[in-house]
């Protein structure tokens, strides 16, 4: 079994077991912007936006992933992935 990171599903797991000890737990989040909104701005996105990174902006990308791998070395723990 693979535990796949998704901030989304991790953010929800993690409330409902600090919740399991809360004395007035939270009340459950309600969507900001409708599921069907999203799809299509998700969707006209793809098709429409092709950002590109400054060479500069890479390098920094490139030296953040390299020290946040680096750093779990001396643990023996993953850091950083490439997702």
């Amino acid at each position: 079994m693979l535990d796949k990171a998704n901030e989304s599903t991790d953010k929800q797991l993690a409330w409902h077991l600090i919740g399991l000890s809360l004395e007035h737990p939270p009340e459950p989040a309600q969507a900001v912007i409708p599921m069907e909104k999203l799809r299509d701005f998700i969707a006209f996105a793809r098709a429409r936006c092709d950002p590109k990174l400054t060479d500069e902006a890479g390098q920094d990308l490139v030296d953040a992933y390299t020290s946040m791998r680096s750093q779990g070395t001396s643990r023996k723990c993953i850091t950083a992935t490439p997702r």
